[in-house]
Parts: C-alpha cells; sequence; structure tokens
C-alpha cells in the first residue's frame, strides 16, 4: 500500500488498478473491498473465476460451489447504491463518489494469440493489457516461459525510448492475436 501510494504522489496521472476474482463465499467482503480499494486506486477490476481442464474433481467441485455469474455480481452491488452500465470493452462499469471505475468483467471472450495454444497457464483475458513485474520487466502476459517479447521497463526508461518500445512490443503481439471464446463447449 505504501509503494502504491508512493508512485501516486509521484505520478498522478498513472492508472492504477486492482484485480480481485469474484467468488461466492467472497461476495459479502465485496462492499468492504471496494471502500478500502477508494483512494487507493483509480479501477478494481472484478474477474470471475474461470475452470479450464480441472486436474482433479476437487478443482471442479471448487468451481461449482464457487462461481459467480458477473451479472449477478452486478446485481448484489447494484444493491449497494452502485448503478452499472456498459462499458467501452464489453464490461459492467460504475463509478463510486469518489471516482473509483468498478470493472466487471465478463471473460467469456478474450483476446488470444496462437501464442497461447501451448502455454500451461490459462489466464483470464488473454493480451487486453501490459503487465509491470517487480523486476522492472514489461510483458503481454504472464508469460513463464519468457517466450514473449517482453521490455526491460527500466532501461527503457532510462534511455527515453519506453513508450516506443512498448507499442512495438504490443504491435508485435496482437499482430496475430483474435477474439474467441474463453470456454469451449
Amino acid at each position: 500500500i505504501d509503494g502504491i501510494k508512493m508512485v501516486r504522489e509521484k505520478n498522478s496521472n498513472l492508472i492504477i488498478r486492482a484485480n480481485k476474482v469474484t467468488i461466492r463465499s467472497g461476495l459479502n467482503n465485496l462492499p468492504d473491498f471496494i471502500s478500502s480499494s477508494e483512494g487507493l486506486f483509480n479501477e478494481i477490476n472484478l474477474l470471475n473465476l474461470i475452470l479450464k481442464q480441472p486436474r482433479n474433481e476437487a478443482d471442479k467441485d471448487f468451481f461449482e460451489k464457487e462461481f459467480v455469474f458477473p451479472q449477478e455480481t452486478a446485481e448484489l452491488l447494484s444493491k449497494q447504491g452502485y448503478q452499472f452500465s456498459m462499458g467501452e470493452k464489453y464490461e459492467l462499469t460504475a463509478r463510486t463518489h469518489s471516482g473509483l471505475k468498478i470493472i466487471i468483467k465478463d471473460t467469456d471472450q478474450t483476446l488470444r494469440s496462437s501464442l497461447c495454444k501451448n502455454c500451461l497457464i490459462y489466464c483470464q483475458e488473454g493480451f487486453y493489457t501490459m503487465r509491470v513485474g517487480t523486476d522492472g520487466s514489461i510483458r503481454p502476459c504472464i508469460d513463464y516461459k519468457d517466450e514473449l517479447p517482453s521490455v526491460d521497463g527500466i532501461e527503457e526508461l532510462k534511455r527515453g525510448t519506453l513508450t516506443n518500445t512498448l507499442a512495438n512490443v504490443m504491435s508485435v503481439t496482437l499482430e496475430n492475436a483474435r477474439l474467441q471464446n474463453t470456454l469451449e463447449g
């Protein structure tokens, strides 16, 4: 939290977002999560739980017990006074009184590249955002095998070439990306 506050002080134009996977056993905690996010983040993403090729029955059971449809999350928060509308990226959005943007992502569709086919990690979003690692590396996905283009953010920033380099990396990464259904069948 101190690190986020420090970043906010250094660059007030930077959008800082927190992701939270919405699960049934945590629904009652959502209003507290939103309240504690005020003033700290600009946006919070409430993601739905994804099950892709369960490793065992326990994974499947957990998914069936804990999955919450995005519309159900929106209805719950609407009862708290938040008014949701359809956002530009086909997500439900609302704003708190202080301006915190609440985004409820429905990951029925996502942007995927041919590079995703052999990935052992199934992420919810594919290539929608750049991710900044604690080491300063910037990449378009989790990329645990280190196979996709990445940027040494610290070095590029020192050289003054960060913006152009990120644009090039995103261009290459998104070149073969296509919108597709997240869950099959």
